[in-house]
């Protein structure tokens, strides 16, 4: 019997969960260019689909808060999740060198999800293959997120061992190390 890859979002009235898959999710960004002016505007941001990588531990500890107004976390952590098909469109030199590292999780930038079956999705519509890019994450504040947390934005969950892979291949991502130049062979 195969290890499932992902199980059904919970269902509305939940606490968010970590690695779960979330789609027509918005963010307001304030615009830059109204800065100077005397109103400031908004940017807003559609994303098809995000992942969430905040802390499980830190998401309970908040949901279970917000019964008693005493949530302490200020925002939770996203990372914008394009299709396969979009990213490899979309992705100048994304030759098939590169795409097949990216595939197979070998890339360190990116993290391929195959497809979500129908009946692993809370829709029951399935998804079709994912690409997180981690240069591509961002923070919403609880009070928003909960505000748009309906059954409908509610897709799925990675199963823990494939949560933990997402887990630490973000968190080796983020603590890289820039080199002033690389090694050389001679």
């Amino acid at each position: 019997m195969a290890v499932p890859i992902y199980q059904p979002s919970p269902g509305p009235g939940a606490c968010l969960c970590q690695g779960e898959i979330l789609t027509g999710f918005v963010r307001y960004r304030l615009d830059p260019a109204s800065l100077g002016g005397q109103e400031l505007s908004l940017i807003r941001v559609v994303y098809a689909y995000v992942v969430v990588l905040s802390q499980a531990c830190d998401l309970t500890q908040e949901f279970n808060g917000r019964k008693d107004k005493k949530g302490q976390l200020p925002d939770i952590l996203f990372c914008n999740v394009p299709t396969a098909r979009e990213l490899k469109d979309a992705t100048p030199g994304m030759n098939s060198t590169i795409w097949d590292r990216v595939k197979r999780n070998k890339d360190e930038r990116y993290h391929f999800l195959e497809k979500v079956p129908a009946e692993c999705d809370l829709r029951g519509e399935g998804i079709p293959e994912l690409t997180v890019d981690f240069k591509r994450y961002f923070t919403l504040p609880v009070e928003e997120v909960y505000y748009q947390l309906t059954s409908e934005c509610r897709r799925c969950v990675l199963c823990p061992q494939y949560l933990e892979h997402l887990s630490s291949r973000f968190s080796y991502f983020m603590g890289r190390v820039a080199l002033p130049r690389d090694h050389a062979s001679e």
